[in-house]
């Protein structure tokens, strides 16, 4: 019969405490101020997002990190969560209030508060799935050093009820190399429309 083996304790951890514990008050604050400011920075922008996607924003591996920071956001009026439906149950997402946009500007810049906030009830659960997407490749071009995204298809309404709209992409970045790229995130197949030959 073999023998049990146990794990032995690890070094450097008495009791048991985490390793990851930071100590000193003043350093916890400080990174808990740029968790906050990572948040209101992305949703300035995007209005709202998933935990999912929050949690990449803030480089972490756990949700539970992610939600003791969203709680005290929104004890503080920050943002606010709602659950919306979508087919086949329901999506949480976080989104910036009208006091978070007040603390997300940047005074410095010349920038103005956006008036833009999170309304739940206008969320549609067709495209929300197709936002998601794009919230994540925004993330991605960022972690490859793109820079510059812009959302081209939120907001955008012809002049007059007759005129129609070109097709414009879902969102436009800058390479590396300074150059624009197009966005578009197709979530089904399309056929391709042949004009016939006259």
């Amino acid at each position: 019969m073999p023998l049990l083996t146990l794990e032995p304790n690890r070094l450097g951890n008495p009791g048991g405490t985490p390793q990851t514990l930071i100590r000193d008050p003043q350093l916890r604050l400080q990174i808990h101020a740029q968790k906050q400011t990572k948040i209101l920075q992305w949703l300035k922008t995007e209005i709202y997002s998933s935990p999912e996607v929050l949690t990449l924003v803030l480089g972490l591996n756990h949700r539970q990190s992610l939600y003791k920071a969203l709680m005290e956001m929104q004890e503080q009026g920050l943002i606010r969560p709602a659950r919306v439906p979508v087919v086949g149950g329901y999506q949480i997402l976080w989104g910036i209030t009208e006091h978070g946009q007040a603390l997300a500007h940047d005074p410095t810049k010349n920038e103005i508060p956006s008036g833009k906030v999170f309304e739940p009830g206008r969320i549609s659960a067709l495209r929300l799935k197709h936002i998601m997407g794009l919230q994540k490749m925004k993330w991605q071009t960022i972690q490859a050093e793109w820079s510059g995204w812009k959302n081209c298809d939120r907001g955008v309404k012809p002049q007059r009820k007759t005129e129609k709209l070109r097709h414009r992409p879902d969102a436009l970045v800058i390479d590396p190399a300074g150059r624009v790229v197009a966005v578009e995130l197709e979530l089904t197949f399309k056929t391709v429309n042949v004009m016939p030959k006259r």
